[in-house]
């Protein structure tokens, strides 16, 4: 699935995707970065720019569709963290994932 120029021009809103892999694995290329994430991570992604998803027959995953504003005015500059991978390698990684997923 692509995200290109021409779809984000016609979106009436700027969203930020929080992707939670659940079975399979998922391809995620966003500003030449790739994040391939298998059940049990997460990445984060920015719909106000194009990008790309592949995955397999398999995947499963639930996305949570955050306003981007409203998570500007929270936490401040994000573009840190969008498109990053996270994989449980970490205790705080692994509470999130489990907190988001329950």
């Amino acid at each position: 699935m692509l995200r290109t120029p021409s779809r984000i021009a016609r979106a009436s809103a700027d969203y930020v995707l929080v992707a939670l892999g659940n079975n399979g694995v998922n391809g995620v290329f966003q500003d030449g970065r790739e994040a391939v994430v298998s059940a049990g991570e997460f990445v984060i992604y920015d719909t106000t720019r194009p990008y790309e998803l592949r995955f397999d027959d398999s995947f499963s995953q639930t996305i949570f569709q955050l306003p981007r504003k409203l998570l500007q005015q929270r936490i401040g500059a994000f573009d840190r963290i969008d498109r990053d991978h996270f994989l449980q390698r970490s205790a705080l990684e692994r509470l999130t994932y489990e907190f988001l997923i329950a």
